[in-house]
C-alpha cells in the first residue's frame, strides 16, 4: 500500500469506527424533533446537546484527516504533527463536553410545575 491510498484507509476506519456513535446521536435528533410538542424546551435543550456532540464527532474526524494528512501529505515530522494534534483534540473535545453539559441540565435541571388545564 503507497502512502497517497494509506491515510484514506486510515480514515475510514477511523469513520468506521465512529460509525455507532454517529447512529446514536442522529437517532437523538429524530426523537428530540419527534417530541419538540410534547417536551418543548427539553426537547430543544436536548436537540441542541445532540447537535454539538454530531459537530465535535464531524470536527473529530477532520482533525484526525487532517493529522494523516500533515505527517503523511505534507511530510511534518511527528512532533509537529502530535502538537497540532493535540490542540485540535482539546477544541474539539470541548464540542461533547457542552453537550454532555446540556444534556445533564436537561435531565436535572429545573423543572416548571404543570398547569392545570382550565
Amino acid at each position: 500500500m503507497n502512502y497517497s491510498s494509506g491515510w484514506i484507509v486510515a480514515l475510514l476506519s477511523t469513520f468506521a469506527n465512529q460509525t455507532p456513535q454517529l447512529i446514536a446521536l442522529l437517532a437523538g435528533i429524530v426523537v428530540a424533533l419527534v417530541q419538540w410538542r410534547q417536551a418543548g424546551r427539553r426537547s430543544a435543550i436536548a436537540l441542541g446537546a445532540f447537535v454539538l456532540a454530531l459537530a465535535g464527532l464531524v470536527l473529530s474526524l477532520g482533525v484526525a484527516g487532517l493529522s494523516l494528512y500533515l505527517q503523511v501529505g505534507a511530510g511534518l515530522s511527528a512532533v509537529a504533527t502530535g502538537m497540532i494534534n493535540a490542540v485540535a483534540s482539546f477544541v474539539v473535545c470541548l464540542f461533547p463536553a457542552a453537550a454532555w453539559l446540556l444534556i445533564f441540565f436537561t435531565l436535572f435541571g429545573k423543572r416548571r410545575p404543570a398547569v392545570a388545564p382550565s
